[in-house]
């Protein structure tokens, strides 16, 4: 069954997690707006899985896809307000806090690069705590060496 299944894609640029990460955009677009916080944390649980497949597709293709995530965060703010990523336990002080747990290292370095965000300037728990201690979101995975190195190569502080 699988060698049919992937047969069909065969020897084209698909990849499976491109297009679960574009539609969980897609799908977090099409939901609207939901002021009843059960409904938030269905919406939150689909933004969570998003951000776990641009996880996927990053280590696949080592694309950042800054826009795709962008939109999500836009998408985001204007279901829950600019702050949404702080939601009952799941706290975090930015989307960049959001995406260092996820290892969106390519992504946390492009924001980053491009200057969208200043670590000296951001109020709250320090990326550098959420790239160390990630399971403060749920997630426990390991992170990637390499996005503790680029938040170093970009002012964070050990101490």
């Amino acid at each position: 069954v699988w060698g049919t299944i992937l047969g069909q894609t065969a020897g084209t640029p698909f990849h499976p997690n491109i297009s679960l990460f574009q539609s969980g955009v897609f799908q977090l677009k099409l939901l609207g707006i939901h002021p009843d916080l059960a409904l938030f944390a269905e919406v939150f649980d689909v933004a969570c899985h998003t951000l776990s497949y641009a996880h996927s597709v990053e280590v696949q293709t080592g694309q950042h896809n800054a826009d795709l995530l962008d939109q999500l965060n836009q998408t985001m703010a204007e279901h829950a307000g600019p702050n949404w990523f702080n939601f009952g336990s799941q706290c975090g002080d930015s989307f960049l806090s959001i995406a260092v747990p996820y290892d969106l290292k390519a992504y946390v370095e492009e924001k980053l690069r491009t200057g969208d965000m200043i670590l000296q300037r951001m109020k709250g728990r320090p990326l550098l705590d959420y790239a160390v201690i990630p399971s403060h979101l749920g997630i426990h995975g390991p992170i990637s060496a390499g996005l503790g190195e680029v938040l170093l190569q970009h002012g964070a502080s050990p101490n």
